[in-house]
C-alpha cells in the first residue's frame, strides 16, 4: 500500500511537470509568433513613406493629387487621403492603386468624393488595420489669398472670373471691369465675412462695365455658361439686372435677371425675333430682399438646344428649344454689364465671383463650384 501511494504521488508530479513543459512550449510558440508578426507589421508600415509632390484643386470641384513613394516596397493595402477644411473637419477617401518605390502616381477625385471647401490634404498608407506615417501637403504647394483662403486652380473653359477682392479685375482673362458711371459700386464683405471681397450695388446709379471682347461674346454655335453669387436687398420696379450683354442691340447671347413682380430669376437668349426669344423659365427659389446669398448659374448648351437654370447647385428649370434661323444670330458687339442694362434696370444688392465659361458645364461641375465657394 505504501509503495502504491508513492507511485501515485510520482505520477501526479510527472503529470504536473509535463503540463508545465507543454504550457512553456506553447507560450514560446505563441509569443514568438505574436512578437514576430507585430514587429513585421510595424516594420513594414513605417518603412513605407510617401510624399505629396503636387496638388490641383479646381474651381469646379475636381482634384488631382500627385503622390511619390519614397521608400519601402512592401504590399500596401490602400492609401487613405485626408481632406481637411478650415474647421479641421476631415473627409477621407481610400485608393487601392499603390505606386512602386520611387514611382509617382496621380490620383483624381470628383466633386462627389469631396463635398467641402478644402484647406489642406494628407495621405496615409494602410496595411491591414495599421496606419503608417501621415504625409502632409507641403506648405509651399498651397497658395492663399489675402484672407487666408486657398486659391483654387482654373478649370478648362473658364475665360473670365471677377473675384471683386478689392478691385474689378478679371483674375483669369483680360476683361477687367470699370465703373459704368460717376458712382461706383462699394466693396464690402462677402458671404464668408471677408472684407473687401464683394461689391454692393445701390439699385439707382451704379454698375460695372466690361468692354466687349471675343472671349465673352458667343454665337448660336457655341456652348457657354455664366455664373455668380448674389444677395438681393431690394427690387427695381421692372427688372433687376444681374448680368446682361444687351444694352439695346437687336440680339443677345445671354442675360441673367430677376423679375420683381414674381421675385424669381431667369436666364435668356434672343435672336432678334420674338419667336426666337428663348429663356429657361423662372427659378423655384424666390429672391426676396435680405434672404441671403445664392449661387446662380445659367447653362447655354446650344449644341443640344438646351438652356438650364441652376440655383445653389440644383437645376430649377430648363428649356429645350427648336432652332435658330440660319440668317439670324445671337452674337452682338455690345459691352457687358453687371448690375444694370447699360443705364437702366439697376440691381440693388450684393454680387461676388462672376464667372464666364466658353463651354457648358455638367451637373457634377456645377455642384463642385457651389461646394467649393459656399
Amino acid at each position: 500500500m505504501k509503495k502504491r501511494g508513492q507511485s501515485n504521488v510520482i505520477t501526479i508530479v510527472l503529470i504536473i511537470l509535463l503540463s508545465l513543459v507543454a504550457v512553456i512550449i506553447l507560450w514560446n510558440v505563441v509569443y514568438g509568433t505574436v512578437i514576430k508578426s507585430s514587429k513585421q507589421v510595424n516594420t513594414n508600415i513605417f518603412d513605407n513613406t510617401f510624399d505629396i509632390k503636387e496638388t490641383k484643386i479646381y474651381l469646379n470641384g475636381t482634384i488631382r493629387v500627385s503622390v511619390k513613394r519614397i521608400s519601402g516596397n512592401d504590399s500596401i493595402d490602400s492609401l487613405k487621403f485626408l481632406f481637411y477644411n478650415k474647421n479641421g473637419e476631415t473627409t477621407s477617401v481610400e485608393r487601392k492603386n499603390i505606386p512602386s518605390q520611387l514611382e509617382t502616381y496621380n490620383y483624381d477625385f470628383s466633386s462627389q468624393d469631396i463635398k467641402t471647401n478644402i484647406d489642406s490634404i494628407s495621405v496615409v498608407p494602410i496595411i491591414g488595420k495599421n496606419a503608417g506615417l501621415e504625409a502632409k501637403e507641403p506648405i509651399d504647394l498651397i497658395k492663399r489669398d489675402s484672407n487666408g483662403n486657398r486659391v483654387l486652380d482654373i478649370p478648362e473653359g473658364l475665360v473670365s472670373w471677377w473675384k471683386f477682392d478689392g478691385d474689378m479685375k478679371d483674375s483669369v482673362g483680360e476683361n477687367d471691369g470699370k465703373c459704368s458711371g460717376d458712382v461706383c459700386p462699394v466693396f464690402t464683405t462677402d458671404k464668408k465675412e471677408n472684407e473687401n471681397s464683394a461689391v454692393e450695388f445701390d439699385g439707382v446709379t451704379n454698375s460695372i462695365k466690361i468692354i466687349n471682347s471675343e472671349t465673352i461674346s458667343f454665337d448660336k454655335n457655341n456652348n457657354y455658361a455664366i455664373a455668380t453669387w448674389i444677395s438681393i436687398s431690394g427690387h427695381n420696379s421692372v427688372v433687376d439686372t444681374i448680368i446682361e450683354k444687351w444694352p439695346g442691340a437687336p440680339a443677345y447671347p445671354y442675360v441673367m435677371r430677376i423679375v420683381p413682380s414674381y421675385e424669381k430669376l431667369l436666364c435668356a437668349v434672343y435672336a432678334g425675333d420674338p419667336s426666337l426669344n428663348y429663356f429657361t423659365g423662372y427659378s423655384k427659389t424666390k429672391f426676396t430682399p435680405n434672404s441671403g446669398w445664392h449661387f446662380v448659374l445659367c447653362n447655354f448648351d446650344h449644341i443640344n438646344k438646351n438652356l438650364s437654370l441652376w440655383i445653389d447647385g440644383n437645376c430649377e428649370n430648363s428649356m429645350v428649344y427648336s432652332h435658330f434661323l440660319p440668317s439670324q444670330n445671337i452674337k452682338n458687339n455690345d459691352d457687358l454689364y453687371f448690375g444694370s442694362r447699360s443705364t437702366n434696370f439697376y440691381f440693388k444688392g450684393y454680387m461676388d465671383d462672376v464667372m464666364i465659361f466658353n463651354r457648358a458645364l455638367n451637373s457634377e461641375e456645377i455642384n463642385g463650384i457651389y461646394n467649393m465657394q459656399k
